[in-house]
Formats: structure tokens, sequence, C-alpha cells
């Protein structure tokens, strides 16, 4: 198993982050080993996931408006074509959309399941 990197103290507060390099738009399974200044194992957790972006139930979508842009937006035919600062590879293109439909499909659950609960209770203040 490939080595992904190496946080060192001293860590301030709760939580530390620790960051490496991934491939764009790929899952992965890691391990984290928690190691003492002389290197003994003190402890370890496996299957850590991190995974691909349409899969993350937290995620949410930056304003398309700075992820895209429209070009010929007058002509019959406008050409929608992403930023070139948009951060998201050409190659994620479609899992990006993907998790983009996540987003509101969660957002439009908790809506319905909010609406239901405000109809149940105003039938019960009745």
């Amino acid at each position: 198993m490939a080595s992904l990197g190496k946080t060192t103290p001293p860590f301030l507060g709760d939580y530390v982050e620790a960051t490496f390099a991934v491939q764009a738009c790929s899952p992965y399974r890691l391990t984290l080993k928690i190691v003492s200044p002389r290197n003994a194992v003190l402890g370890e957790i496996t299957d850590l996931v991190l995974p691909k972006l349409s899969d993350i139930q937290d995620f949410h979508p930056p304003p398309l408006a700075q992820m895209f842009t429209v070009q010929n937006p007058n002509s019959p035919s406008p050409t929608l074509r992403m930023a070139s600062n948009s951060g998201i590879p050409a190659k994620c293109l479609g899992d990006f959309l993907k998790a983009v439909d996540n987003h509101m499909a969660r957002l439009e659950d908790d809506l319905q399941f909010h609406l239901e609960q405000e109809f149940l209770a105003e039938g019960k203040a009745r």
C-alpha cells in the first residue's frame, strides 16, 4: 500500500487535517495509522472511504454560473462550456452534474418532509 501523506504535530484544536493528492473523480479506500514519534503504531483505522463526488452526501455545489459560461447566448444554439477556472476536470463533468442532481434531490426530499410536518402540525392544532 502506498503512503499518501504524513501529518506531524503540533496539532492545534480537536481536529487534525491531512491533505494529499488524489486522482480526480476517483473513490478511495484509506487506512489511517496513528504512529508515535518513535514509529510505533499506536492505532489503525481501516476502510476509511473517500467517495467519488456524486456519492458524497453533504456535497454543496458552487453556483453554476461560476462553473459554466454561455457562448453565443442570443443564437438559436448557444453553447454551454465549463469555465476555465471551474476547478472541475472535463473528465469529471458527468460525475459533477450527477452530484448536483443528487444535491437537488436531497433538497427536494427535505422540503417535502418539512411540508408534510407542517401539514400534520396544522391538523393537530385544529
